[in-house]
């Protein structure tokens, strides 16, 4: 029996040394890279990122490592230029030309589950790559529009609050918190356009989400150990695949001859910076 239970002690000493569990948590700095229209650009939003991970040590100096996070992503669309709008009257909808502004921050929060091989060539320092699934659970987006009719400027003037919740938000309709209307004269004829509007507000389908459920992104980057438990971390994130449904992504520069909206079928890339703190047990 004796024999029994340091055979066990040994095995469980083995098992401690080969494995380890961690908890880390920091700041995210994200973009999305891909191709623009002349007068759009995308610049870089913040969000937070947290989670444990268990890691597998091969040997003194190489570990496979898995991680369940909670991950904030996005970036900032803007857009400013000669454009158009949907202008919806109880007998048709307009086709209206002018100039639109667009500031809109886009947020997506994944559940994220990166698998990494890490190497450690000194003892303080770790250096990092892998590949990393993503589930998209909340995306939303938070801004502004306003629209200048270049054919009837001093009728079609107006501004709006963008409410965008992606999962939830239905074609042709203004937000859930909509507060009020904004008064235009279209064709004579006073119409009422909502102040605050939703993602498919000038989608008169909604074929799919505007942002896809599931990404994957390539990681890599390096981990700075304090002491033998804490460390500081900076990790890159790229995505491989497109982040958006071309189904539902359409041109903000113009409408097709038949006034119908003009989709683009372009790839847009999700680029995430992590900085980290974290301790490893």
């Amino acid at each position: 029996m004796k024999y029994k239970i340091i055979v066990l002690l040994l095995l469980l000493t083995h098992l401690g040394f080969g494995q380890s569990i961690g908890v880390r948590a920091g700041w995210n700095f994200n973009t999305i890279s891909g191709p623009l229209e002349a007068n759009e650009s995308y610049g870089y939003t913040n969000g937070i990122h947290f989670g444990i991970n268990y890691g597998y040590k091969l040997s003194h100096t190489f570990m496979i490592r898995g991680e369940l996070l909670y991950n904030q992503t996005g970036g900032r669309q803007k857009f400013d230029g000669s454009s158009y709008y949907l202008i919806y009257t109880p007998e048709k909808t307009v086709y209206e030309k002018g100039r639109r502004i667009l500031d809109l921050e886009i947020t997506t929060s994944y559940i994220s589950l990166p698998i990494t091989a890490v190497f450690q060539p000194w003892k303080k320092v770790e250096l990092f790559a892998g590949i990393s699934p993503n589930f998209l659970v909340n995306p939303t987006g938070r801004g502004t529009v306003r629209f200048y009719s270049s054919e009837h400027p001093t009728e079609i003037i107006f501004k709006q609050s963008l409410d965008y919740n992606f999962y939830k938000d239905l074609a042709l309709a203004a937000s859930t918190t909509n507060t009020g209307f904004a008064k235009i004269i279209v064709d004579g004829e006073i119409v009422n356009v909502p102040k605050i509007v939703g993602a498919y507000y000038q989608n008169d389908l909604k074929p799919a989400d505007r942002i896809n459920w599931f990404n994957l992104s390539a990681v890599g980057g390096i981990n700075y150990f304090l002491n033998k438990g804490f460390f500081i971390g900076g990790r890159f994130e790229y995505g491989l695949l497109d982040a958006t449904d071309n189904s539902i992504d359409y041109t903000l520069e113009k409408f097709n001859d038949d006034f119908s909206i003009n989709k683009r079928a372009d790839k847009d890339i999700q680029i995430t910076f992590q900085a980290s703190l974290g301790f490893r047990f």
